[in-house]
């Protein structure tokens, strides 16, 4: 008796983080992203380019993005720097929530070191 009841309490753990888990899951469809995630996310670099328009210099003007929830969006310069060839404002989209990253223009040094990176603006 005392394995049936051990495998009886196994089984009920499961069922719970089964449970759990659908949760979750139904959280992860229904939530969009919070600002806090948007912002950590656009930081670190963490969404997937799908597909990139690039300029004569190769650098991209826009482009198609996932995010780590799944959610897509839309990646623009808005800022290129002529002299280095590459990217020092843009904004993203997540569609899931609505919400739009801006990362302002960043100031180079004469090496092209980023030396002043304005915060970067999530709205609405």
């Amino acid at each position: 008796m005392k394995y049936l009841g051990s495998f009886y309490h196994v089984t009920s753990e499961v069922k719970q983080i089964i449970n759990r888990v659908a949760s979750l899951e139904r959280n992860v469809s229904t939530n969009a992203a919070s600002v806090a995630d948007l912002l950590a996310w656009a930081l670190s670099g963490s969404y997937s380019v799908i597909s990139a328009s690039r300029d004569s210099d190769s650098v991209i003007t826009t482009a198609t993005i996932t995010w780590p929830d799944g959610s897509a969006g839309t990646f623009t310069t808005t800022t290129k720097n002529s002299t280095f060839l590459t990217i020092d404002a843009y904004t993203m989209t997540h569609t899931s929530s609505g919400k739009t990253i801006t990362q302002p223009a960043v100031t180079r040094d004469a090496s092209g070191n980023v030396t002043a990176q304005p915060a970067i603006t999530i709205t609405p």
